[in-house]
């Protein structure tokens, strides 16, 4: 509703996936007239696999970062005109919460009312969170006045104003690390800063009817985060510390290769092309991996529906393959109770061709295939204008 300044077209843009295990970029260019054109992606994994400090993580995630920048530059000499950096967990804090404000007499509703409303909950969120913060996004996703659904509410009459709020922060250092590094090659760039969980919500409720309710799924490396969108508004998001790299590490360790061969087994045994005694190895790492993901997943869930049952609509996020083991236990009956209807979930996985009419999606040699990017890359050349 309080959006970013206006990005002018016939440009070149960068974004910077910034997850935790991994760091990810596209470019992007913008022509007047036609839609942005997908043009480089690279992604490096963050190796702090057997790290728990979080100097030390950090320290290993800005290699990464530093690496990815390094390949961007070698790729594009000419001028970039902004960068839009997105963290994912566990990189920011974020809350949300819907605020009731009613007056015995009609009142009107101005800008400084939703700014006292955000500033109140930065306050609290600053007072929540233990590490030094800087804030990235504050936004009134949704107002309802006397009721009903308004989506310009600023300057209308009302007694009672309903507003659901999104509030962001990046811990400072990273943030102060990302500005160092893009400043050292890409100097003079606007440094944009955004966060998974409301990226994702804006673009995916721009393409789905935004009448409906539906769960985000993203299934990172070291962290799985949900996001409940619910009468258009990102009304929770909720994490728990199990992802995919889990599933590595136990196939790691069950067949006695390094970590970095684990991909190529669970993948050659998703394709059927592992010898008996390897398989059933891997299939014992994947179904014990699972269950530990499933007990994570009801966890959240539980907390998630605490107040209400949740949609069965459930768009899921990350790597294709490596993630397919725990797309399919989703629909299982074993989450039925959480839904309204209790029925098991209806799961889909977010695919770049949704994207086609925001995006140039045509095959491009230095671009591969990836929904993620490509759907930060609509948010940055699109939703960033509105």
């Amino acid at each position: 509703m309080f959006g970013f300044s206006k990005i002018k077209k016939n440009k070149v843009g960068i974004v910077i996936d910034f997850a935790g295990s991994s760091v990810g970029s596209v470019l992007f260019e913008e022509k007047e007239g036609e839609k942005p054109r997908l043009v480089f992606s690279f992604r490096k994994p963050v190796n702090f696999l057997f790290e728990t400090d979080f100097n030390a993580s950090l320290r290993c995630a800005s290699e990464s970062l530093r690496f990815v920048l390094k390949e961007l530059k070698k790729f594009h000499l000419g001028k970039v005109d902004f960068i839009v950096c997105v963290f994912s967990s566990p990189w920011f804090a974020s809350k949300t919460k819907t605020i009731t404000v009613t007056a015995e007499k009609p009142f009107e509703v101005k800008k400084e009312f939703f700014n006292g409303l955000i500033e109140e909950e930065e306050k609290n969120l600053n007072k929540d969170e233990k590490i030094n913060s800087q804030f990235i996004e504050h936004t009134v996703m949704k107002a309802d006045l006397n009721g009903y659904s308004v989506k310009n509410p600023i300057g209308k009459t009302a007694r009672s104003v309903k507003a659901s709020v999104y509030i962001s922060a990046g811990i400072k250092k990273v943030m102060d690390v990302t500005e160092k590094e893009v400043e050292k090659l890409f100097n003079g760039a606007p440094l944009i800063f955004a966060t998974f969980p409301f990226v994702a919500f804006k673009v995916l409720n721009g393409i789905i009817n935004e009448k409906e309710d539906f769960l985000m799924i993203d299934i990172g490396g070291e962290i799985t985060e949900i996001g409940l969108v619910r009468g258009g508004a990102l009304e929770r998001v909720v994490s728990f510390s199990v992802g995919y790299n889990s599933l590595l590490r136990t196939i790691s360790s069950r067949t006695n290769t390094f970590f970095g061969e684990s991909a190529s087994i669970l993948k050659s045994h998703l394709r059927g092309h592992l010898a008996i005694g390897e398989l059933d190895k891997t299939a014992l790492a994947i179904n014990d991996s699972v269950k530990d993901w499933n007990i994570g997943l009801r966890n959240a869930l539980t907390e998630i529906s605490a107040e209400s049952l949740l949609p069965q609509e459930t768009l899921l996020m990350g790597d294709d393959l490596i993630c397919k083991p725990f797309y399919s236990s989703i629909n299982s009956e074993d989450f039925s109770k959480f839904t309204v209807i209790r029925k098991h979930f209806v799961a889909k996985k977010v695919e770049q061709a949704w994207f086609k009419q925001y995006l140039d999606t045509a095959e491009s040699f230095h671009y591969e295939n990836n929904a993620t990017l490509a759907m930060e890359a609509v948010y940055a050349s699109v939703f960033l204008k509105n």
